[in-house]
């Protein structure tokens, strides 16, 4: 295999560079192919589901002659408990590689339960399942609903590293920059691994899209924000 060219270089300054001609560009796939997709712990989830009521209720109060209590009917909770049961069926076989049930299971969540509260989650797992079986274009709609509709939900930053992932797979570049760009400034305190990654592909998809500038920035901040990640050692090169 050759070794790689990079483009050259221009020294405006002690610590300034500017790429001044591009000899051969690397393919995008050279640069964030093989990188591990970061993804919610499953089983961490379902660990969490067990130990968690489906909902909380209320205290009881004493009223004079009688109690009151402030209970959800018979009726809902048995709807939430199976809401509940079709999320953690549909993770179940996820977590097997049956991403045709788990898909079922999640399709199932969301047709019966429009106001349900695993909503955001099955909307996640059901863009994984779907980019699972390469059809990203399904994924992408799953992660696109989920970002729309929930715009706070603690798995949202993570449709945004799926959807960047499959534009990047589109060559779609503009588009995965825009995603990208999300966990640059949403999530470097909440989940630096995240944050990381969400840099380290801001980059790529800069450097795809001729922004040299940019795309370096993007990397430095990599380096200066999240040192302790081990993609930092990755941007240097860039």
């Amino acid at each position: 295999q050759e070794p790689i060219k990079l483009p050259e270089v221009v020294i405006i300054g002690e610590d300034t560079t500017v790429l001044k001609e591009e000899k051969e560009k690397l393919q995008p796939q050279e640069i964030w192919y093989g990188m591990e997709k970061e993804r919610p712990d499953i089983k961490q989830e379902l660990e969490f589901l067990e130990i968690t009521p489906v909902v909380k209720d209320t205290p009881q109060e004493k009223r004079p002659g009688w109690f009151y209590r402030n209970v959800i009917t018979a009726q809902i909770m048995k709807l939430l408990a199976g809401e509940k049961a079709y999320y953690k069926i549909g993770l179940h076989k996820f977590q097997k590689g049956d991403f045709t049930s788990a898909i079922k299971a999640w399709d199932t969540l969301l047709d019966k339960y429009p106001q349900g509260r695993y909503r955001g989650e099955a909307l996640y797992w059901l863009g994984e399942a779907y980019s699972s079986q390469n059809e990203p274009d399904q994924a992408l709609k799953a992660d696109e609903e989920l970002i729309r509709i929930y715009p706070e939900h603690r798995y949202t930053p993570y449709a945004y590293l799926s959807a960047g992932w499959i534009f990047l797979e589109k060559k779609d570049y503009s588009s995965a920059e825009k995603a990208f760009a999300f966990l640059t400034t949403h999530v470097p305190s909440i989940n630096p691994t995240l944050a990381s990654l969400g840099y380290y592909l801001h980059g790529s998809a800069l450097y795809s899209l001729n922004k040299f500038g940019d795309a370096s920035q993007s990397f430095k901040e990599l380096r200066e924000k999240l040192s302790a990640s081990p993609l930092a050692d990755e941007a240097l090169f860039w």
